[in-house]
């Protein structure tokens, strides 16, 4: 909202001198070829000036854009169920950690544990998917 109330009286009173200048004067209403013409003239320079302009840019000697892989990350994709999603996301607000911070102590914890007590399963091979019949 405006700190400063609209006063609706000089609105009015500014819209009625308006009309009454336009009907005193009828040329103002009228399109002027002219001024449109110089107008756009006007424009397409200022348009073209500000193209070529650039922000001065003191050379750092160091590469643009975001840095790739200094620290040795990749990035790991996974699929999960939309109700485990929600409860990684309320634990890491909970413990103020980000998601993949989260991600990466659960993956470490679960590697190193494994490691110290190998399970029965195989260790390469992945769960095979089976239709259940309906």
């Amino acid at each position: 909202m405006s700190k400063h109330p609209i006063d609706l009286a000089a609105t009015r009173q500014t819209l009625a001198q308006f009309a009454q200048d336009l009907t005193d004067c009828p040329e103002l209403g009228r399109e002027n070829p002219e001024r449109r013409d110089a107008f756009q003239e006007w424009q397409q320079a200022h348009q073209q000036h500000r193209r070529n302009r650039t922000m001065p840019r003191k050379p750092t000697g160091r590469p643009r854009g975001r840095p790739k892989n200094e620290a040795g990350y990749t990035t790991l994709m996974a699929r999960v169920p939309l109700p485990l999603a929600t409860r990684v996301k309320a634990y890491a607000h909970l413990h103020h950690q980000k998601v993949s911070e989260l991600i990466r102590d659960c993956l470490e914890w679960r590697l190193n544990t494994e490691a110290a007590q190998p399970s029965v399963a195989p260790a390469t091979g992945a769960r095979r998917r089976t239709k259940e019949a309906p």
